[in-house]
């Protein structure tokens, strides 16, 4: 519990001190922390790793590197969904999940998030 407090911290530190406002907004919502939390969970289960091993990656991969996150064009393309035909808190949860989860398992080096909003953006 401890680790995860403190990476929970680290990332709000890390955010904010890298994307001011914006970043303070994005780790406050519940998506992003949903996405991110569930993102560490299937990397775990994956790999058969504790989820302490986990937290140490996104720490190495994410928190020590937030600029990975391209917070810029999450919140462009999130302010471009079209609100009547989706379910904002789902895509934005997914999204997410699906963008930490690349970030993780070395599918990507830094979040692209119109891969994750591909078919709902306006």
């Amino acid at each position: 519990m401890h680790k995860f407090i403190e990476s929970l911290l680290d990332l709000d530190r890390q955010v904010e001190s890298n994307y001011g406002d914006l970043g303070i907004k994005w780790i406050g919502r519940e998506i992003s922390l949903v996405g991110i939390f569930a993102a560490l969970g299937k990397y775990s289960n994956k790999n058969h790793i504790h989820p302490t091993q986990s937290i140490e990656l996104l720490k190495n991969k994410i928190i020590d590197n937030p600029k990975v996150l391209q917070l810029e064009e999450f919140e462009s393309l999130r302010n471009r969904l079209d609100l009547s035909k989706i379910n904002i808190g789902s895509v934005n949860k997914k999204a997410v999940y699906e963008g930490v989860y690349a970030i993780l398992s070395d599918e990507a080096k830094s979040i692209s998030w119109s891969l994750y909003f591909k078919g709902v953006v306006i």
